[in-house]
């Protein structure tokens, strides 16, 4: 396999880790936050934090998808990830207008786990279509 395209499969790869990471760090994290001070951290539960995540999940995302649609010319990867990106960024930036609390967290963590596994399905399908392996046939 050649350098550029096992890089772009990586991005992929990276892409699904990362969506599967929010989609556990939204689900666990809740059970775990009792515990999280008396360990030492006092992080992963604030905006900012999901802001800057978000951030780095679009990066890869949207980079990973471009490249892909250039090499398969499918825009299902690029349209799936795109509404993943609008569900998971919509529960991530609404605290910030206003400053209000406006959407209870149990319902931030079903859009979350929804938007995560659109946007892992996107990667696959992205991953699916550039990858001209015989087990994706």
């Amino acid at each position: 396999m050649e350098k550029t395209r096992r890089g772009r499969l990586g991005l992929d790869k990276l892409g699904m880790a990362l969506s599967i990471g929010c989609l556990i760090h939204c689900t666990l994290l809740p059970m775990l936050l009792p515990v999280l001070p008396a360990l030492g951290f006092a992080f992963g539960n604030d905006e900012v934090f999901h802001a800057v995540a978000f951030c780095v999940i679009l990066f890869v995302g949207m980079i990973s998808f471009f490249v892909g649609m250039g090499k398969h010319d499918n825009g299902k990867p690029i349209l799936i990830g795109t509404i993943g990106m609008m569900v998971l960024g919509s529960v991530t930036f609404i605290p910030f207008i206003g400053g209000l609390k406006v959407i209870d967290h149990s319902f931030a963590t079903k859009v979350t786990i929804v938007g995560s596994l659109i946007i892992t399905l996107a990667h696959y399908l992205n991953h699916k279509y550039s990858c001209k392996c015989s087990h994706h046939k």
